[in-house]
């Protein structure tokens, strides 16, 4: 393996490097040579093993900065695939723990400097229509009768001051950057359970914590049968003002599924909220199916809004197949 160093007797020298590379590959079909960077053993006892290390450079006048330092796979050539860049902590002994993987952005300067940035970023794809590479966090699993650890994102803690706020923990689906492109979607999906067990559930868990979610403005509608678009119906509020019966018609089913995100699912739902404003004894919203792959379950009508009715009505439609949904009447 050649090792070559740069010249350390010039203080002022920029190139004073230490590079470690391996031999080219001899032949054409030949693989390159590999560098290794190994602590040293531990003593036959109880000695623990010598760190490896690998530190950018300190910025020492003025205002200059650290140097990088970088684990890179090597760079596919043709159709073959980037050699992959690992950070695995060492195994653990008979009864040891595994070593802990750590990334943490480097702290702020001593008096106003903001903490440095963890970021982990799955590659971008850069020719044609390929896809970009996927970014994982998973624990890691148990072995016999032990749980699967925690894969936790927490926001990091605020200062001891009398003022300071914790930091948010966020989850953003990726932005589409084409012309007419869909955002990403956020899923969360618990564990499955084998056999007998309980399949995990979601939970928003704080006896204090104020839950807020988002929903479109209402969507208002005049005295006349109206057909709902996809956009109105998902999630929606739907307000009709009438004077006599009126349908309000939900779009197809294949209409349904198009105005929901690519991640849809058989089992996936969304509420609907109808309020009928309208007092006479027939100012009656009907909803009616936009064709057969929408089905419904209970009553389909909201109204008259008066003393012994309730002018206001909640379905959840919930998908069932390939642009079929069945909404259940539910308030």
């Amino acid at each position: 393996m050649p090792t070559t160093m740069g010249s350390f007797g010039d203080t002022n020298a920029s190139d004073a490097t230490l590079t470690l590379a391996a031999a080219d590959a001899a032949g054409a079909t030949d693989s390159g040579g590999t560098v290794t960077v190994t602590g040293g053993a531990g003593g036959a006892t109880s000695g623990a093993g010598g760190a490896a290390s690998m530190t950018g450079g300190v910025g020492t006048a003025g205002n200059s900065a650290g140097g990088l330092s970088k684990i890179v796979g090597g760079a596919g050539q043709g159709s073959a695939a980037g050699g992959a860049a690992q950070v695995t902590g060492g195994a653990g002994g008979a009864t040891g723990d595994g070593g802990a993987v750590t990334i943490t952005g480097g702290a702020g300067g001593a008096t106003s400097g903001t903490g440095g940035a963890a970021t982990l970023t799955g590659g971008a794809g850069t020719n044609g229509n390929a896809v970009g590479g996927a970014a994982t966090v998973t624990a890691g699993a148990g072995q016999g009768t032990a749980a699967g650890a925690v894969a936790s994102l927490v926001g990091g803690a605020s200062g001891t001051g009398a003022t300071g706020n914790g930091g948010a923990a966020q989850v953003t689906g990726g932005a589409a950057a084409s012309t007419n492109g869909s955002g990403g979607s956020v899923v969360l999906t618990p564990g499955a359970k084998t056999g007998t067990g309980i399949a995990g559930g979601t939970f928003l868990r704080s006896a204090t914590a104020m839950h807020f979610g988002q929903r479109a403005a209402q969507v208002d509608l005049t005295d006349a049968a109206q057909v709902l678009t996809a956009a109105q119906m998902i999630n929606g509020i739907v307000v009709h003002t009438v004077t006599t019966g009126r349908t309000l018609t939900t779009p197809t089913g294949a209409q349904i599924s198009a105005g929901c995100p690519a991640a849809l699912a058989v089992g996936d739902c969304f509420y609907l909220h109808v309020i009928t404003v309208g007092t006479g004894a027939d100012d009656i919203s009907t909803l009616t199916a936009g064709d057969g792959n929408v089905t419904f379950v209970g009553r389909v009508t909201v109204g008259p809004d008066s003393a012994n009715n309730n002018g206001y009505g909640t379905w959840l439609f919930r998908n069932t197949g390939a642009n079929t949904w069945v909404g259940y009447r539910i308030g």
